[in-house]
This record gives C-alpha cells, sequence and structure tokens, in this order.
C-alpha cells in the first residue's frame, strides 16, 4: 500500500509543489511531497491568515523531531525527500526571480537583522562546534573557516547569477 509524506513548507508562493517517488525494499512505495499551502485569505493588521488545509501532511520540522522518526530514516526515504525538498527550492528560486516579486525581492533585502542571525546559526555556530567536538570536527577546521569566509563575502549579494532571495529569508521563528 502506498504510503505520502507531506511536508508543508510555508513562504508567500502557492503555486509550486514538488515530489519525488521511491519504491523501497519490500516494493512500497513511498512518495515525499514539498508543497507551499494555497494562503486564500490575509489581514495584515490582524496578522491573521486563511491557507489550505494539507490533510495527512506534516511540517518538516515536526517529522524531524517527532518520536517516529527518532528511529533510523530508511536511506530510500532520505533520498526521495531531499530530492523532493530540492525540487521545490528550486521552483522557489525561479519564483523569486520573476518580474512579479520585485517587491518581495525589495522588502527581504531590507532584513539584515534575520540574514545576520541566519549566517550566525549556518557559519558561526558551525566554526564554534569545532571546538566542543574537536576529535569529529577539527580535521574539517580549515574547510568551515573556508565556506564561511565564501559565504560572508557573497552575503547581501544581488548581483548576477546565483545572488538573490535565499529560503532562509522566511525563517519561521520557532
Amino acid at each position: 500500500m502506498p504510503t505520502r509524506h507531506d511536508c508543508q513548507i510555508g513562504t508567500p508562493t502557492d503555486s509550486h509543489n514538488a515530489s519525488s517517488k521511491i519504491t523501497n525494499d519490500e516494493d512500497a512505495t513511498s512518495q515525499f511531497t514539498a508543497k507551499t499551502p494555497h494562503i486564500y485569505s490575509f489581514n495584515p493588521l490582524t496578522h491573521t491568515q486563511v491557507m489550505e488545509d494539507l490533510p495527512d501532511s506534516v511540517d518538516l520540522k515536526s517529522f524531524f523531531v517527532s518520536p517516529s522518526s527518532a528511529r533510523t530514516v530508511p536511506r530510500e526515504w532520505a533520498v526521495s525527500l531531499g530530492r523532493a525538498l530540492g525540487h521545490w527550492l528550486s521552483s522557489f528560486h525561479s519564483w523569486a526571480k520573476e518580474p512579479a516579486q520585485a517587491d518581495v525581492a525589495l522588502e527581504l533585502e531590507q532584513n539584515h537583522f534575520f540574514r545576520d542571525l541566519k549566517f550566525s546559526i549556518n557559519y558561526d555556530n558551525l566554526i564554534n562546534m569545532v571546538s566542543k567536538y574537536p576529535e569529529i570536527l577539527e580535521g574539517s577546521r580549515a574547510v568551515f573557516e573556508k565556506v564561511r569566509d565564501m559565504a560572508k563575502s557573497e552575503s547581501g549579494r544581488k548581483d548576477g547569477e546565483g545572488f538573490g532571495v535565499i529560503h532562509g529569508d522566511f525563517w519561521s521563528g520557532k
């Protein structure tokens, strides 16, 4: 019997879905779908939104912190989920480059606090983990520092191919 796993990913767009289907050893099909719920209504004064219900779905964070996912996730599931998220992220970047999203990109450009917070979490904290787990990470310190320095030099760039809105700009807050 097929099993379906939906991952809700909240962004302002509602038209991009991506799925990846795999078959595991028991010949059961497992499909992950990364989908942005459709927003039917939004009231900025009350910060209220009415959005599509995605029954039998779970957001990505809940999926990974749930007791049922505490067990080892089969490689096929990880590959399927990775592909679905990769396809979704690609469609997100394509959407963000559309001329109709120029105002969204301009607004997000002003969000220096969260850009800097994301940088700190992703890169500075990684370097700090080397001291915490030197037996595992010390051999990679130079690579981590090089990646951090490269990311810092690119932070805030919007010129050229490969620069623009990133999904991290839509941080959920928790």
